[in-house]
């Protein structure tokens, strides 16, 4: 596997993903399943399964429980992702996601996850840290499960920068502000996360994704790459897939502008593909090949390395 620097995903709040396809959604009526299909969901795994088809080494840690649980280990294993579980008494959460076929909408019907109790967590915090230590790279990516606080969450963050790991993070809410307060390596935002967050970030890199508008990296510079305009089948994972480009490339040595681009042809080659399939390696290839370059037209404040938005932009689900 090309590569050098090990890369370790951090999913505590994974779930088994059910995707329903329908035609359109037809509110107090039957409405006939068109196709369907279970995956292992949670951001982190998705960022190891679209890694995993770049040739890029990555083992996926994640919370796991009951039924669902044992599910999504047999699923990990199908998509040929290196799991590391960590095995808890509550029961992993199943999310649904509603597609519809006719148009680009989507209902995404998500559970909160199983609580962890002192034992497990005290525990949880030992067994990761032991394999943070054997990485380069830790990427945290979605929600915290009920029982691990804030607190937790900042002290972990701050025991991995003291390491000298390269820390980044994909998350929303009080979770995505905790982490934008520590200097951490990276961080991937939407529009809206990025407006709750501007002036604050202390990450040195920041990417910031705008849907079918591309994404922007701020950093020592800037830069804006959008990708080909072609019918959307599904923007789940998009970002996950996206978050994976950029690290595939800068694992490979890649500048920061080329780990960017590599970043919106895997986010682009998701959106085309069926709910849970995300980038192929095919479909990058071929969106990597449409994606451009566009400097941002809008002002900007320069804050030391970093840059921040004067003007909003279109907000996003990626």
């Amino acid at each position: 596997m090309t590569g050098s620097r090990r890369i370790l995903t951090v999913t505590l709040n994974p779930a088994l993903d059910w995707n329903v396809e329908v035609d359109r959604v037809v509110r107090e009526e039957k409405n006939r399943v068109l196709d369907s299909r279970r995956v292992p969901g949670g951001k982190g795994v998705n960022v190891s399964r679209v890694l995993e088809r770049f040739d890029i080494d990555s083992r996926c840690f994640a919370v796991l429980g009951g039924t669902a649980g044992r599910g999504f280990a047999e699923f990990a294993e199908v998509f040929e992702v290196k799991l590391a579980p960590f095995w808890i008494s509550g029961e992993t959460r199943t999310n649904l996601t509603v597609v519809q076929r006719s148009s680009p909408v989507q209902i995404r019907l998500n559970h909160p996850g199983p609580k962890l109790n002192r034992a497990e967590l005290s525990r949880l915090l030992k067994t990761l840290r032991e394999e943070i230590d054997r990485a380069e790279i830790v990427v945290f990516s979605g929600s915290l499960p009920p029982g691990f606080s804030l607190s937790n969450w900042a002290g972990l963050l701050r025991w991995c920068i003291q390491r000298g790991k390269r820390v980044a993070v994909d998350a929303d809410g009080s979770t995505l502000r905790t982490a934008a307060q520590l200097p951490i390596w990276l961080l991937k935002v939407n529009q809206t996360e990025w407006t709750a967050v501007q002036g604050k970030p202390r990450a040195r890199w920041v990417v910031i994704t705008h849907g079918s508008g591309g994404a922007e990296l701020v950093g020592h510079g800037q830069a804006v790459y959008r990708g080909p305009k072609r019918r959307i089948r599904c923007t789940v994972g998009a970002g996950d897939s996206l978050l994976a480009g950029f690290l595939q490339a800068w694992v490979s040595d890649k500048s920061p502008e080329q780990a960017l681009l590599h970043g919106v042809a895997a986010g682009t080659a998701s959106v085309w593909n069926e709910a849970g399939e995300l980038a192929t390696r095919d479909d990058f290839t071929d969106a990597l090949k449409e994606v451009r370059l566009e400097r941002p037209k809008a002002a900007r404040r320069r804050r030391g390395d970093h840059f921040s938005l004067r003007k909003a932009g279109k907000i996003s689900d990626w």
